[in-house]
């Protein structure tokens, strides 16, 4: 039977409610008191069985695929994730079926080797389709000289 989630109001894995994925608290001291006082539960310290799911994070911060650059083909290989695993860092946000005053809706900043490798990826994308345009300019001149030429005798 899937663990529970803790989280008040919350019917995640019960029989009447949906199925969904469920995390662990975290290890590190700070991120795990962050998760208790996220949690809003009043005189309440986790179990190692204690558990909170998905529906109380972000998108966002839910990572469902991983992807790995292949030196040999030069190409980015994406595959979905079996488990669901969160991002670094990540609390949950999302407290539904409670006042709205107890969810966050604050943004918080990219990773900076999330931010890194996606402006990298933007750059590398941007200058590929330069080097493609190019090229196909250079070919259309290549073949209006050619034309004029071939016209001239």
């Amino acid at each position: 039977m899937p663990s529970r989630c803790i989280v008040p109001n919350c019917r995640g894995n019960y029989r009447k409610g949906p199925k969904v994925t469920v995390f662990s608290f975290p290890k590190d001291k700070e991120l795990y008191c962050l998760w208790i006082n996220a949690v809003k539960r009043k005189d309440f310290t986790p179990s190692p069985f204690s558990k909170v799911c998905e529906l109380h994070f972000r998108p966002e911060d839910i990572r469902r695929e991983t992807t790995a650059f292949d030196e040999k083909t030069g190409k980015s290989i994406t595959a979905k994730l079996k488990n669901l695993c969160l991002r670094d860092g990540v609390i949950p946000r999302i407290l539904p079926n409670c006042p709205s005053y107890l969810s966050s809706s604050t943004t918080f900043r990219e990773f900076p080797n999330a931010k890194k490798m996606r402006l990298e990826n933007s750059a590398l994308k941007r200058a590929l389709c330069e080097s493609v345009a190019d090229e196909l300019e250079l070919q259309n001149v290549t073949l209006s000289i050619a034309s004029m030429i071939w016209k001239q005798n």
